[in-house]
């Protein structure tokens, strides 16, 4: 009478890295998370603590804001503004135009 194979059950778990919230990630093949990488479920927003930019340019402001980005591809992203608020957002292809009320509150927008 030949051996037969047996299967056995393989049960294999791990537990989430960090705290609730955090996002998972491999790292050098184990699970782990970083502070500065969290998502909110409840408001679907993912907070980070910096952002790579992956094209280089210059960065121009008025004041404390920033009215324009010239991206070394040659696209400029120039950004309008009534008071503190942003009105437009112009690439050179297309324009978008926000509308407010009198409360400062964004009411319409527009892309033309």
């Amino acid at each position: 009478m030949g051996l037969k194979p047996q299967i056995k059950k393989l049960d294999r778990t791990a537990n989430a890295a960090g705290a609730n919230g955090s996002v998972q990630i491999s790292s050098n093949g184990e699970f782990s998370s970083d502070a500065d990488l969290f998502f909110n479920s409840t408001k679907k927003v993912l907070y980070v603590s910096s952002i790579a930019a992956i094209a280089a340019g210059t960065v121009s402001r008025t004041g404390n804001f920033i009215s324009s980005i010239a991206l070394n591809s040659g696209r400029t992203i120039s950004i309008t503004r009534t008071g503190n608020f942003i009105s437009s957002i112009t690439d050179g292809e297309k324009t978008w135009t926000i509308a407010r009320n009198g409360n400062n509150q964004l009411i319409n927008w527009t892309v033309t």
